[in-house]
């Protein structure tokens, strides 16, 4: 019976010693897979945490603990008008209840805020706990923002400036008899206007640019006349300047006249403004590559290299004070160029100053209206 229980007993102690080996093996298992969860989890981007029933957080990310501080950190969602939403609307409460939804707020971390946006798939996931993925969306937001600000002032600014425009002229006008001194006033409050709604009309452009709106009508346009007319605007609003044009005969483009001569505008008033006395060159010539190029050259300061990077983002200066206005219309050069199928690029020119280069397509297209992309 002794022998008999003792082979019972060795028996008993070598599946023991199997199941335990076995239970080795999956734990070992586990916590490789566990390793490959915790790396494949810490290197989303997105935030990610795990909510129980309770709606208490019990996993969290890398991306989540930046973020937030991490699982045990406190943090209250807001509404885009600041005001903090209530409890059973935060997202870990709503994932607790099983609900699947995409939801946006706002968190204010060391003074600064930042906008989200949480996903939940609700029933797909399991009983025990729920996953949320939080996007920082906040330059995506900044940027709407930013957009709709810019299409609302420059549709509403419109009619009020032309108006006072208008009335300047005719009470300029009207006091022809008037002082010197006041008619000098009076000329540059209407210079003044003028400038304004020339920022004002930039900025609605700007608002149909990132809307796709802009309309470009395509009909054959006379570029070796646009630029003589464009440098002689600028000369009557500069007379300062001195402005030399070499083009040959007959160039042309299939575009919009209007669209055109404002990028040019726009790159020879930048051309003149930071060449100060000096001669500014204006040429177009075309390829063999069936394409016009128009090329305006300076003997200004050049780019500083803080600057070139940014050159045709939107609302960029140089911080020099030397020229008013938005930063807008480099940006507002480059958009028209693209919407007419062609490039620009601005570098800096042999001997000092700098080149700006605009590249079109002379092959004639059917004139019709269509929007830039």
């Amino acid at each position: 019976e002794l022998n008999t229980t003792n082979d019972d007993l060795e028996a008993r102690s070598a599946e023991l010693e199997e199941v335990a080996a076995t239970l080795q093996e999956q734990r070992g298992r586990a916590e490789l897979e566990r390793g490959k969860l915790s790396l494949i989890l810490d290197a989303m981007t997105d935030a990610l945490m795990v909510v129980d029933p309770s709606g208490a957080i019990v996993m969290t990310n890398r991306a989540y603990d930046t973020l937030f501080g991490g699982p045990t950190a406190a943090w209250t969602p807001e509404d885009d008008a600041g005001r903090v939403l209530p409890a059973e609307e935060w997202p870990q409460a709503r994932a607790a209840r099983g609900e699947a939804f995409t939801m946006r707020f706002s968190v204010r971390r060391d003074g600064e805020r930042r906008w989200f946006e949480a996903t939940n798939r609700g029933e797909a996931q399991a009983d025990w706990a729920s996953v949320v993925v939080i996007r920082d969306i906040t330059d995506r937001s900044l940027r709407a923002l930013q957009e709709r600000f810019i299409a609302a002032a420059g549709h509403e600014l419109r009619t009020p400036v032309a108006a006072l425009h208008g009335f300047l002229q005719l009470l300029e006008r009207e006091l022809e008899t008037a002082p010197a001194g006041a008619l000098h006033r009076l000329e540059q409050a209407v210079a003044e206007t003028r400038l304004l709604g020339d920022l004002v009309t930039r900025l609605f452009d700007v608002g149909l640019i990132q809307q796709g709106r802009l309309s470009i009508r395509h009909e054959a346009v006379d570029l070796t006349q646009l630029i003589r007319d464009v440098a002689a605007a600028i000369e009557t609003l500069h007379p300062e300047a001195e402005v030399r044009v070499e083009a040959e005969a007959r160039i042309r483009v299939s575009g919009d006249a209007l669209q055109l001569r404002q990028a040019l505008m726009n790159l020879l008033l930048n051309a003149v403004v930071h060449a100060g006395p000096t001669e500014v060159e204006m040429a177009a010539r075309r390829t063999e590559s069936k394409h016009v190029v128009v090329e305006i050259r300076d003997r200004g300061r050049g780019l500083p290299g803080s600057v070139r990077s940014h050159l045709f983002e939107p609302f960029i200066v140089d911080g020099s004070g030397s020229t008013a206005g938005l930063g807008l219309g480099l940006y507002l050069a480059r958009e028209i160029v693209a919407a007419h199928g062609g490039t620009i690029a601005v570098e800096d020119r042999s001997g000092g100053g700098t080149v700006a280069r605009v590249e079109l397509p002379a092959v004639s297209r059917r004139a019709g209206t269509r929007r830039a992309a």
